[in-house]
């Protein structure tokens, strides 16, 4: 026996789209304005000692949300996430290993 989780019958789940997301690392020079950043995207996390923020925000916004964010007195820098640059199949490994049987 099949029970439908969804209450709308009209909501199509495998058409969800996942809106592309990145990481703003601002390194900040007050800590106590580090809540303002909620304003921009989602804060996710927020150093104490090293006096940094990580903030999510949509692929799209990356550009202007770092260019108002620069213009803040509280913000000494901003740093735009590399991570969905980076190629992260690994399968290739094995063909760019030199033929060793330590690799194998």
């Amino acid at each position: 026996m099949h029970t439908n989780l969804f209450k709308n019958d009209d909501i199509d789940v495998n058409t969800l789209e996942i809106t592309p997301r990145r990481a703003l690392f601002v390194y900040l020079k007050n800590l106590k304005r580090a809540s303002l950043l909620a304003n921009y995207g989602n804060l996710e996390f927020v150093s104490d000692r090293k006096e940094y923020a990580v903030v999510y925000v949509n692929e799209d916004e990356v550009e202007s949300v770092k260019e108002t964010l620069e213009n803040q007195k509280y913000v000494d820098h901003v740093e735009i996430s590399v991570m969905p640059d980076i190629e992260r199949d690994f399968d290739k490994l094995h063909t760019i290993a030199p033929d060793n049987k330590e690799f194998d």
